[in-house]
């Protein structure tokens, strides 16, 4: 999809009530999102403000690598700065480091700066403020700082009531949003990536951008209720689990920061607390209509 135009040179959003904002500081140049961003730009007071630019990365200096994910991104560290390198599809035109971006975050995770690799084309006057990756990795390594948790679910809210199913690639997911989405008096926050929050004794859930092969990205949030660990099947079934079952099942659907043992110490704690709190399932599902019956009726 063709990113959003027109945004100017800074603009704010909130995903899971965490406040960012990015900026150039060149009047030259137009920020850009894209679409899914859009619902999410919010004016509000940012947890953490970005500079955004263009740069060819063909001379930078880089710490020691603490975390490679072994696919689109790498993280490198020194002794004042976190480094996010994202990996290029493709060999850049420009040569030096083999990176569409890289992202400098302060050990505080409140200022920072991301570079992105420039397009062929010299006049182009237009930045991608965010990719996919850029911001989720933001995201989780934020949340780790007390906040919260992404998890690997969907989210939506039904009649008020506020369900979380939780799965790995493959579970269901996205087939179970398909379902609920039908019906009446349903919002999908999000057939993917979920956050949670904990406020005022109480863990709420929270769309974001990075949507599923079903599509649905909300901004909207809702107190969770109960929790779904996804099983498909040839009939209804729901088993309880204890709370060392459900911690256990969260971490297989958990984006933790396994290089930050205080962020991964906060994780566990978090988890476990969530484990405790709501109700959770194993939910072994047909995938027709009667599904969203059968969970109503808990």
């Amino acid at each position: 999809m063709r990113p959003s135009e027109g945004l100017g040179n800074r603009v704010s959003l909130s995903i899971g009530d965490i406040g960012y904002e990015l900026a150039t500081q060149d009047n030259g140049i137009v920020l850009t999102l894209d679409p899914d961003y859009i619902p999410f730009i919010r004016d509000c007071d940012p947890d953490i403000s970005l500079r955004v630019h263009f740069d060819r990365m063909n001379e930078v200096e880089l710490g020691p690598v603490l975390f490679d994910s072994g696919g689109v991104w790498v993280l490198h560290a020194s002794n004042e700065e976190y480094v996010y390198g994202f990996r290029a599809a493709e060999a850049s035109p420009w040569g030096g480091l083999g990176f569409s971006a890289m992202m400098r975050l302060n050990r505080d995770l409140t200022t920072g700066s991301l570079s992105i690799r420039p397009p062929v084309d010299e006049q182009a006057t237009s930045v991608p403020a965010f990719s996919h990756a850029s911001s989720e990795v933001l995201t989780v390594a934020l949340l780790s700082r007390g906040r919260g948790v992404e998890l690997h679910g969907l989210g939506l809210e039904s009649q008020g009531a506020g369900y979380l199913f939780c799965g790995v690639s493959g579970a269901g997911k996205s087939t179970t949003a398909r379902i609920w989405c039908r019906e009446s008096e349903v919002e999908i926050l999000s057939d993917d990536r979920i956050i949670v929050r904990k406020a005022d004794g109480a863990f709420s859930i929270y769309g974001t951008p990075w949507h599923g092969d079903a599509g649905f990205a909300s901004p909207a949030s809702v107190r969770l209720d109960r929790l779904f660990f996804l099983r498909q099947g040839s009939t209804n079934s729901i088993r309880p689990l204890s709370s060392g079952e459900a911690t256990a099942n969260l971490m297989t659907c958990c984006f933790a920061t396994f290089w930050n043992l205080e962020g991964m110490a906060f994780t566990l704690s978090f988890l476990d607390e969530m484990a405790t709190s709501v109700p959770c399932y194993e939910l072994t599902f047909c995938k027709d209509h009667s599904m969203v019956d059968f969970v109503r009726q808990l």
